[in-house]
């Protein structure tokens, strides 16, 4: 009754307490109240009891109501006092985060995350807020001329002196890894993660937004978990980067972010989209045994470096158009439960894919194999794309296995492939179609041990591969097999 006055209050219990009086005497005495008899012999002295009794009821109820609103009235203004206390603590800490000495950036750093772990609530994430925000703030140090002032160059850029903020830098970054690193079993080796600080500490609910910071130090957030959204994008990482068995709940946004050092990914789980489109890796990158549980983004990505995807898991859409591997590219054993888009992706070095499952389509149209392409023990469950697709040096398939229909140019998906090497299918399987007409170029093929559907004769279509006359229709080394 929050906003009615103090009588109202009092008036409006003294009412409900007796009915409920009359209502329990009611139902104790199976009669209507309004049948209830008084012994006339004791009917004065039952009036004055019954009086007494209400009179006292509604007194107890109005002491009752009372201290009720003194005690709300004395939480709000201790709630007010706390509020005004933590608001001063949070802006000398801040203070503190502003001033020219590392160290005492420092203590700002500390100051805060003591308020986040004493008064927890809404302040955890209002100083995770601040350290995001001073994070991406723009924290180098300039040097001054004679006079204190800031330096230009002729370009009309500031000087930056050897001075940094890697210390503070540091210490923030040490205080998320401790706050975001909660017990769980890893679940590739089995080991528990092990947890810092207590569970009303933890950071790991709160929302991150690192977007366009740079990160001078090496960044370790080895086997975090962020439960919300995270955004990293347009980062840059000027060290290593290292998120290995790192567990994202929600979504991550890495678009156009930068490593310049090793980006380390291994073991990570994205139970939500992780977007990593145009991002740049100059050193390598390794998402080995990761798990991407939607959608996995490396559109218009660069790897200069080595790319290692060995293992990783695609539950969602696998999105490589245009993505340019400089370095190795290596997605052997690799799961692509979805579709698989490596659409227009330049491969300069070498290209292994061998044992990887694709079990949606395969999209390598208009890709470009300037290195070794490797697919040998792949198995390509549904249709597999590779129109316009160029093979530069070898290309190899043994031991693949197409159950669905392959298009090796001109008729559908492989239209216009070229192979400037020779291509190798030994032990492949093809359960469907393959049309092979229309390939550009003079390679050699090999077919050693490689099967083809005997149900599907007529729909196979050769093209420029020759067929011995000894060999039923089929290229040397092939044979029929009724699937």
């Amino acid at each position: 009754m929050g906003g009615l006055p103090l009588f109202a209050a009092i008036a409006i219990w003294a009412v409900l307490g007796i009915i409920a009086f009359l209502l329990a005497m009611c139902w104790l005495g199976r009669v209507p109240f309004w049948q209830l008899k008084l012994d006339p012999r004791k009917q004065a002295e039952n009036i004055v009891k019954i009086a007494l009794t209400l009179v006292g009821g509604v007194g107890a109820v109005a002491y009752l109501v009372i201290k009720y609103q003194e005690r709300q009235q004395a939480g709000r203004a201790e709630k007010r006092e706390k509020d005004r206390t933590v608001d001063t603590k949070v802006q000398d800490a801040i203070n503190q985060l502003g001033s020219d000495k590392a160290s005492t950036r420092i203590a700002g750093v500390y100051a805060l995350t003591d308020i986040a772990d004493r008064y927890k609530d809404s302040y955890r994430q209002r100083v995770v807020d601040i350290l995001c925000g001073y994070l991406r703030s723009d924290r180098s140090s300039y040097a001054p001329d004679r006079s204190r002032q800031p330096v230009w160059d002729a370009s009309g850029h500031l000087v930056e002196s050897v001075a940094s903020d890697e210390a503070v830098e540091s210490t923030i970054l040490s205080v998320m890894r401790d706050r975001l690193r909660k017990e769980r079993k890893d679940d590739e080796t089995g080991e528990t993660i092990v947890q810092t600080v207590d569970d009303d500490q933890l950071w790991c609910a709160c929302t991150f937004d690192l977007h366009e910071a740079t990160f001078h130090e090496a960044v370790d957030l080895t086997y975090s978990t962020f439960e919300r959204d995270a955004a990293f994008y347009g980062t840059k990482f000027e060290r290593n980067a290292d998120f290995r068995g790192a567990h994202f709940t929600g979504d991550v946004d890495f678009r156009g972010a930068t490593f310049a050092g090793g980006a380390y990914f291994d073991g990570a789980t994205f139970a939500g989209g992780a977007d990593f489109g145009w991002a740049h890796f100059t050193g390598d990158a390794d998402f080995d045994e990761a798990t991407f549980t939607r959608g996995a983004y490396f559109y218009g990505a660069h790897f200069t470096g080595d790319a290692h995807f060995g293992g990783a898991t695609f539950t969602g859409d696998a999105h490589f158009r245009g993505a340019d591997f400089a370095g190795g590219a290596y997605f052997g054993g690799a799961d692509f439960a979805d579709d698989a888009y490596f659409d227009g992706a330049t491969f300069t070095r070498g290209a292994y894919f061998y044992g990887a499952d694709f079990t949606g389509d395969a999209h390598f149209g208009g890709a470009t194999f300037t290195g070794d392409a490797h697919f040998g023990g792949a198995t390509f469950a549904d249709d597999a794309h590779f129109d316009g697709a160029t093979f530069t040096r070898g290309a190899y398939f043994g031991d693949a296995y197409f159950a669905d229909d392959a298009h090796f140019a001109g008729y559908a998906y492989f239209a216009g492939a070229s192979f400037t090497r020779g291509v190798d299918f030994s032990g492949a399987e093809f359960r469907a179609s393959a049309v092979f007409s229309g390939i550009q170029g003079p390679p050699s093929f090999g077919f050693e041990e490689c099967k083809f559907n005997k149900i599907s004769r007529d729909a196979y279509e050769w093209g420029p591969i020759p067929i011995p006359k000894d060999n039923d229709g089929l290229p040397a080394g092939a044979v029929w097999k009724d699937f």
